[in-house]
Parts: structure tokens; sequence; C-alpha cells
């Protein structure tokens, strides 16, 4: 599951989550923006995140669930339901017609997607679609985005914003399978590519996206002055 968190658990590994309300009836989103912003109101809960801090949500959440201001506390700083609170809400925006509703989180473990599925069942509000999509620091990349309706990627790529190589390996985004295909294609056949992972264009076409993937994924990359480049790219999980 999304909140499990990955790795050592005695070390933090920090979250980027986007999260979209999508709907055709913009009212129900500006009034769910209103919701969420309501909810920032501040606790009073002592933290080393500020007024931001998604915990003041997740208080606020139980308040209106009927809590005490004890049992809110309680959970919002110690339930695992609320284990996504370690970090800031960094941004609530429209985009610019008005049909989804944006928001950023940064977090520490666990991604703070299950405080906004609450939320938007909280505030009444119907016929809104809600979708998220999480960026782990180590590259991993999962969304419930499954038919790409908002998030539109197979895999990601990630590299050194290099201007020359930025010209094989595009911008570092997601991108579909086809989008990939052509760039891992560009990685295998350039003057990058170490002469040990190189192929021909002839080579590469004949291989399938997935073990283009893989060898882009083991390959070594290195600059005009033999510095090696850092590049990475992850298959979007979708769960």
């Amino acid at each position: 599951m999304l909140l499990n968190y990955k790795g050592d658990p005695q070390m933090s590994i920090y979250i980027s989550t986007n999260i979209v309300f999508l709907s055709n009836q913009k009212e129900n989103l500006s009034k769910l923006k209103d919701f969420i912003l309501d909810l920032k109101a501040n606790s009073g809960i002592e933290n080393d995140f500020g007024k931001d801090w998604l915990g003041h949500l997740a208080f606020n959440l139980c308040k209106k669930k009927g809590l005490s201001d004890e049992e809110s506390k309680e959970a919002a700083c110690y339930s695992s339901d609320y284990a996504g609170c370690r970090g800031t809400l960094e941004s609530v925006d429209f985009d610019e017609d008005g049909s989804r509703l944006e928001i950023n989180t940064e977090t520490k473990n666990n991604s703070a997607s299950l405080i906004f599925k609450e939320a938007l069942s909280l505030s009444g509000l119907e016929n809104i679609e809600f979708y998220w999509l999480v960026f782990y620091e180590n590259g991993e990349i999962e969304t419930n985005d499954s038919k790409q309706v908002v998030f539109k990627g197979d895999y990601f790529i990630d590299h050194e914003c290099e201007p020359n190589f930025m010209e094989i390996a595009s911008e570092p985004d997601t991108y579909t399978k086809e989008e990939a295909r052509k760039i891992f294609i560009n990685l295998l056949t350039s003057k990058y590519v170490h002469q040990d992972d190189a192929l021909t264009q002839e080579e590469a076409e004949k291989l399938t996206t997935e073990e283009l993937f893989n060898l882009v994924d083991s390959a070594e990359f290195y600059d005009d002055n033999d510095d090696e480049i850092y590049l990475v790219v992850k298959e979007v999980s979708y769960v």
C-alpha cells in the first residue's frame, strides 16, 4: 500500500505528492478549496513544520468528526491514519479553467494523500474525482490514476539538466511508453553511453520498450569530460 514506509525505519525518505481533484462542476471545486483551506486553521499543537503543517488539517478533520481536542491531537500526532502528517501543504491552486484543483505536499516517510481523500469525503461534495501521484526520494513513483486521466506517463526519467544531454534525454518528467521508447533508443545510441552498453540504431529498434528500459537502467553515461552523468529511469507503479 502507498503509505507503507519504504526502507530503513531509522531513516527518513522524502516524498512529494501531487493531488488533483477533477470535476466539471467548478462551484463544487471552489467549495472544496475553501473547505481544505479552513482545515489549515492553527491547531495550537507545537510542531516542527510551522503554519503549513499537515497535522493542522488532520486535527481539524478529527474535530469535524466529533472528536475532542485531546483525541484530535492524539490522532494528528500519533495515529497511523495520519502518518502522512510529517510535512507541509505547499500549495492549493486551480488550473487555468478552474476544472482542476491541484494540491502539492512535501512529507517524510508517508504520502499525505489519505488526508485529502478524507477531506473530500467529509466535505460532502459530489461529482469530484480524486487522483494522486507520489514521487519518492529514491525515484520510485506511484499513482492511483491507472487510466491516465490526469497523470499521463508510464516511465519517469530524471537526470542532470546538462543542455547537450537534454537534447538526447529530454526534460526530467514522466513519459508514455511511446515517448519513453524514443528516449531510450536515443540514449543507448548516443555518444554519452559507455561503449559496453552502446547499441546501433538497428539493434535498438529490434528491442521491446521493456528491454530498452532495462538496458538504460543498468547502463552508464558519461559527459564530454568523462564524468559520469546522473540518470534515473523508473516505471510508474499503479496502485
